[in-house]
């Protein structure tokens, strides 16, 4: 069994490098991409090896933008939020 897996943090997809990290990735490696800004939307990586999408959902809208434009930041914001996953695929 291999235990080799990536763990990209969703910054990469905001900061355009997940392109570029993804495609020197080995298919059978394991991804998963995490955190708030993470997009819960599987088939933005259907043919990738990103496996889960672990991401975060307001439930409170007034009290996270509220949260934000006060500069808070993720911890804090998590008291008004869900905090589900999308399974593409086994990762094995």
């Amino acid at each position: 069994m291999d235990s080799r897996a990536l763990i990209l943090s969703a910054t990469s997809i905001i900061n355009a490098t997940v392109d570029d990290i993804l495609r020197h990735v080995p298919a059978e490696v394991p991804v998963a991409i995490i955190g708030p800004s993470t997009p819960l939307f599987p088939g933005g990586f259907r043919d990738t090896p990103v496996c889960i999408l672990p991401g975060t959902v307001a439930l409170d809208f007034e009290a996270t933008f509220r949260g934000v434009r006060h500069g808070k930041g993720a911890p804090a914001l998590q008291a008004y939020a869900r905090k589900p996953y999308v399974v593409l695929r086994d990762g094995g």
